[in-house]
C-alpha cells in the first residue's frame, strides 16, 4: 500500500531567494531534517532546496524517488555533497546560513567525524573527475 499527503507550502528555493533574511532560521532547521532521516539511514539522493517544501514553518523533504533505506556512509556523503553545490549555485551569498545548516546537522547526528572525513574524502575525488 502506498501513502501519499499533499503538503501545502513553499519550495524552500522560492522562499530563500525571496527571505534571505530567514536563511539561517530555515538552514537550521533543513539541517535537523537532513540529519532526521540520515540517522534513520535513508538517503535522498536528491537533496536540493527545490525538494524541501516549507509548510508552517518546517522544512518537509519531498521527491525521494532517488534516495535508499539502508543508507551506507557513502551515501550520506554523496547526499550532503549534492546538497552543498546545489545550495552554493542557487543561493549566493548564503554561504554562512548553509554553515549554520551543516553545524546544525552534526550536532544531531551520532557520528559527525566520520561524516565529515567521507564527506572531505568525495570533495577530494571531485578534484580530478
Amino acid at each position: 500500500e502506498l501513502t501519499m499527503e499533499f503538503i501545502e507550502g513553499e519550495s524552500v528555493k522560492d522562499f530563500l531567494d525571496s527571505n534571505p533574511d530567514k536563511a539561517d532560521e530555515i538552514c537550521e532547521k533543513m539541517g535537523l531534517a537532513v540529519a532526521k532521516i540520515h540517522s534513520a539511514k535513508i538517503c535522498h539522493g536528491d537533496l536540493t532546496t527545490s525538494n524541501m517544501i516549507l509548510e508552517n514553518g518546517e522544512v518537509c523533504l519531498i521527491d525521494f524517488s532517488m534516495g535508499c533505506a539502508n543508507a551506507e556512509l557513502e551515501d550520506i556523503g554523496v547526499d550532503l555533497r549534492l546538497l552543498e553545490r546545489a545550495f552554493s549555485s542557487a543561493h549566493v551569498g548564503l554561504e554562512s546560513s548553509f554553515e549554520k545548516l551543516m553545524d546544525t546537522y552534526y550536532s544531531n547526528i551520532s557520528d559527525p567525524k566520520a561524516v565529515k572525513r567521507k564527506l572531505a574524502d568525495i570533495k577530494n575525488r571531485g578534484r580530478y573527475t
